[in-house]
This record gives structure tokens, C-alpha cells and sequence, in this order.
């Protein structure tokens, strides 16, 4: 029989051995009668650092050799020899064997240690490569082609996320891009969706697939035996996840599991700091406000309710939003001083006029033949009026002097009915209302309205109050005015005065107040539309933002 033990540091179990047979891989017989003098021997050994036989009258030669580690528990090399093997044969023989075993876990430890020298330099390697990328994908690239070699691995996948999103394929080993719509990619993304933070998940061909079926795929689609995706912690600003597979399975599963994550961790490290570098500013910026906000997650809740709730007591002033329209503060009529026939229209709605300026022409054709027809009636009363009075015939000479002076009279009128034949502005302004292109050849009527003027130095404001706001304003309140033709200036008033009676605009009951604004330049015209916001009380935030809710429930409630 072939037996190893290693000295256990079980509190229930001080300075006793835990042993393995190696020889018999069943219960050996012969334990039960050799248990005790094994561990006896086992202590004389180690005591002496030699190997020493047992002297008893036992069935076998026992001989026992320690096999010292440095800065390990303590293991012996124990043997059962056929009893015609002497003791110093045994000596000799499991001195040999116990030097064996010391020279090859010297060159086993030489080479692990060596194996671990060339994976600290690839991993230095990996860092140096992708801390001089130029963009986090090339980083991803690199680093994969690094961790495959690391491994021993068929092929190496890895996802990146800023933080708090889903991680998206950006890499895999051995090829600077990949098509994002092939089989391999999609099944890779499937496994990545799967993924938890700080998890690790892996399969080995053989083993149960209800839980993994996604690793289990990807692994077959590569003709690997082996997969494993491992989720690293998020340290900084993005979350990565790396996927690996292997040629073949692995007895040491768990060792390699574990070195697997180590090396993950400090890839996963070096890529979340690129992505950092590589982020926008504003993106940068957030990240560490996301940051900030996770780390003492209480704490930093509790203090945003704080600030929250002085903020809602904080006073400002109080502005009501009301729709505003421009009108001319006057309007002056251009109206037909007589009965005629409209002949050109020379302005319409819109357009800018100067004071005397034509806005129409009437038609006065008929007038010069009411004129020329009465000149010569009036010349004619004359001489009548001149015959009468050289024959004596004073009655006669009187009828045709009323003749004359009718048809002067008439003549008079029809004259300053010619001179009034151009339409002219009033005033400077704006036509306002007046477009007549369509009626040329109409007959007018006198007195008919023909255009409208506003001027345009001063315009009168319109703010539409709503009537669930009315009692907030006050008498000569100021209002600033913003319009749609000139979202970036604002113009300033006061409320001039307020409608007593409410009108219906845009289907609201509102009450309508007049606020006149000066209008130097001219760019302010009739009709134009925008906001107004009309300063009242002082009030808190928190009021502000509520009142409308609260007094609309309570109107509610109340019927």
C-alpha cells in the first residue's frame, strides 16, 4: 500500500494527518491494522526530517518520509513494503521516491511560476495596448486578441456599455470587424443580454444545458467544447462582459474559472478606463453624476428630498401666461364721398401707407358730362338773363338769373366732386382692411367704408386673461410680451385697463386687457400673435406649481 498525507490544521484534528491511498484505489485492508502507526511514524518523521521504518512485529515493513513544503502544511509519503524488504532497503527506496517528488514539484513549480510570468506579461501587454488605442472599439480588439492568448482560448467576445446601460458586442479575437447581423454575433448578443453583473456562467460539453442553452449554442456554433461569459463589476463608468471558448473540456474547472475571472477583472478595469477617456465631456460629466448618486444611495436620496422641499418654499414672483394679439391703438376710415363707380385700386390689406398717399381712384366720367351739360345751361340762363333786361322784361330777367344761379351751384358741386375723384390716406399706417382689387367697376354708395388705417407709432397689445387667473392682476401691472415673428425680444408695458366683460377666445372664457407698447421702428404690426406674462403676487415654488391642480379639484369637488 501507497499512501499520502497531509497534516490537518482542523481544530479537531491538531497534528493529526488526513490521508489518500494512492496505490489502492479502494479500502485497503491493511489501514486498520497500520492507521496508528502510520501517524505515529508520521510524527518521528517529521521530527527527525528523515524517513523511518516501523520496528513492530507487523505483517509489513511500514516506512515513512516526509515530503517538506515551505510554508505549507506539513505532508508525509507513507509505504507498506513486503516484509522480506529490510529497513534500511526501505530507507533507501522511499528516500529516492521522496526526492523524486521534491525535484518534480520544484520543476512544476518552476514552470507554473514561469506561466504566470508570461501572463503578467501579457497582461501588461494588454494594458499597454489598450491604453494607446485610439477609440474604445480598437481597445476592445486588442485586448481580445490578448485574452485569447492569455487563455489558451478559441476565441474571445467583448461587449461594453456606458454605465447603467446593456453592454453591446464591439469585438471579437482575430478579426478587426464582424458583420453585427450574422448567426455567431446574434447568439453572442443573446448570451450578453443574459448576463448579470458580477456573474459567471459557463459550459462544458456533457454537462446539463437547461440553464445555458444560449453559451451551449454559441459554443457548438464555433465547434468549441467549453464556454464561459463572465460579467465584471462595473468600477467606474461602463460595464464590460467578456466570452470565451475553449477547444476542449477541463478536469481543473474551477481553477481555471477562477484564474479566468482574475484576468477579466483587470482587463475589464483597463477598458472601462478607456471608455472613460474616450467619452464625450457632457457624457463624462454624467457618468460621474450617476456615479456620485450611487455611492451612498440614502444618503444622497435623503438630501435630494431636502433640497426638494426648500425649493418648493423658495419665493418668486408669480407670472400668469396669457395669449396676446396686436392691434392698432386707432383706426381712421377712408369712406366714398359721394355715389360713383370705383375705377383702380392702387392699396390693399397689408400694406404700409404714407399720409396722402392714393389708395384709390373713382370713376368720373359722368361728372365732366354733368359738367360740360351745366356750363353751357348756365351760359345759356345768362343771356337770356342779358336779353330780358335790354327788352325791360324784368320777370324774365329774374327766372333766368335763378337759372344761372342754380346751374352755378350745381357746377360748384360737381367741380369739388372732381376733386375728391383720389381716394387718399388719412393718415400714416397700415391698411388694416380695404382690399378691393376684386370690386373695380362697383358703384359706391356714399358713405360706404372703402379702407381702414391704423396707425402704426403706438399698437395696442390684446392679452387674453383666463378667467381662473383674473383675480391675480392687478390694475397697472407690468407685462412683458414675447411674438412669433420675434421670439428673441421681448417688449415691456403696463396694463392700461381691463374689459369688464369677458369674451370666448380659443373656446376659454377670458377677459381681455389692453396694454399699448411704442412702436418707433415700425417692425410691430396688426394681427401679429404671441405670449404675455402679466407679474402678480409673490408666491413659493411649490404654489406655483400646484394651484392650478388644487383649485381645479376643489371646483370640481365642490359641484
Amino acid at each position: 500500500g501507497v499512501w499520502i498525507g497531509v497534516e490537518s490544521r482542523e481544530a479537531s484534528q491538531p497534528g493529526g494527518f488526513q490521508f489518500l491511498p494512492l496505490l489502492d484505489p479502494g479500502d485497503n485492508q491493511l489501514w486498520p491494522l497500520l492507521s496508528e502507526q502510520v501517524d505515529g511514524l508520521a510524527q518521528l518523521a517529521l521530527a527527525r526530517r528523515c524517513p523511518v521504518c516501523s520496528e513492530s512485529d507487523l505483517p509489513v515493513m511500514l516506512a515513512v518520509a516526509p515530503t517538506l513544503k515551505k510554508d505549507q502544511p506539513a505532508e508525509i509519503l507513507a509505504v507498506a513494503f513486503p516484509p522480506a524488504i529490510t529497513s534500511s532497503v526501505a530507507r533507501c527506496l522511499l528516500a529516492g521516491v521522496t526526492s523524486t517528488i521534491l525535484q518534480w514539484r520544484s520543476e512544476k513549480m518552476l514552470e507554473i511560476t514561469g506561466e504566470h510570468a508570461q501572463a503578467a506579461h501579457r497582461m501588461l501587454g494588454l494594458c499597454r495596448s489598450a491604453g494607446g488605442a485610439e477609440s474604445t472599439v480598437s481597445a476592445c480588439i486588442a485586448a481580445a486578441n490578448q485574452l485569447a492568448a492569455i487563455g489558451h482560448a478559441t476565441q474571445v467576445a467583448i461587449a461594453i456599455g456606458q454605465f447603467g446601460q446593456q453592454p453591446e458586442l464591439v469585438a471579437f479575437s482575430g478579426v478587426e470587424s464582424f458583420d453585427s447581423s450574422s448567426h455567431l454575433a446574434r447568439i453572442a448578443r443573446d448570451v450578453i443580454r443574459q448576463s448579470e453583473p458580477g456573474a459567471c456562467r459557463h459550459w462544458q460539453s456533457g454537462e446539463d444545458e437547461s440553464t445555458v442553452a444560449e453559451l451551449a449554442e454559441y459554443g457548438r456554433s464555433i465547434s468549441a467544447q467549453s464556454t464561459v461569459a463572465i460579467a465584471c463589476p462595473s468600477q467606474r463608468s461602463a460595464s464590460v462582459v467578456i466570452l470565451y471558448a475553449f477547444p476542449g473540456t477541463y478536469s481543473d474547472w474551477d481553477a481555471r474559472q477562477k484564474r479566468l475571472i482574475q484576468i477579466s477583472e483587470i482587463a475589464a478595469a483597463q477598458l472601462e478606463l478607456v471608455a472613460g477617456i474616450h467619452a464625450s465631456p457632457w457624457r463624462r460629466t454624467a457618468t460621474r453624476c450617476r456615479a456620485f448618486l450611487k455611492q451612498n444611495l440614502y444618503r444622497n436620496l435623503a438630501l435630494a428630498v431636502v433640497a426638494f422641499v426648500v425649493l418648493l418654499l423658495v419665493p418668486v414672483p408669480y407670472r400668469v401666461a396669457c395669449e396676446t394679439r396686436l392691434e392698432p391703438v386707432s383706426r381712421r376710415y377712408v369712406s366714398a364721398p359721394f355715389d360713383a363707380t370705383l375705377d383702380q385700386t392702387l392699396a390693399k390689406n397689408g400694406d404700409q401707407v404714407e399720409e396722402g398717399q392714393v389708395l384709390a381712384v373713382l370713376d368720373g366720367r359722368n361728372l365732366r358730362l354733368k359738367q360740360s351739360g351745366l356750363a353751357a345751361e348756365m351760359a345759356a340762363a345768362k343771356k337770356r338773363h342779358d336779353s330780358a333786361l335790354a327788352t325791360g322784361d324784368i320777370a324774365a330777367a329774374q327766372v333766368a338769373r335763378s337759372e344761372a344761379q342754380r346751374a352755378g351751384a350745381e357746377l360748384a358741386m360737381i367741380e369739388q366732386q372732381l376733386g375728391q375723384l383720389q381716394l387718399r390716406a388719412p393718415v400714416s399706417g397700415i391698411v388694416v382692411s380695404g382690399d378691393l382689387d376684386t370690386a373695380q367697376g362697383a358703384t359706391l354708395t356714399t358713405g360706404q367704408n372703402l379702407f381702414e388705417i391704423g396707425p402704426l407709432d403706438r399698437v395696442r397689445a390684446e392679452v387674453m386673461i383666463p378667467e381662473s387667473e383674473l383675480r391675480h392682476v392687478r390694475d397697472q401691472a407690468d407685462v412683458s410680451i414675447w411674438l412669433a415673428a420675434y421670439p428673441f425680444r421681448t417688449w415691456q408695458g403696463t396694463i392700461q385697463k381691463i374689459h369688464q366683460r369677458s369674451e370666448i377666445i380659443n373656446d376659454e372664457n377670458c377677459f381681455v386687457a389692453e396694454v399699448e407698447i411704442a412702436n418707433a421702428d415700425g417692425q410691430l404690426r396688426p394681427g401679429m400673435k404671441g405670449q404675455g406674462r402679466i407679474a402678480a403676487a409673490w408666491h413659493s415654488l411649490g404654489w406655483i406649481w400646484t394651484h392650478r391642480a388644487l383649485e381645479k379639484f376643489r371646483y370640481l369637488l365642490v359641484w
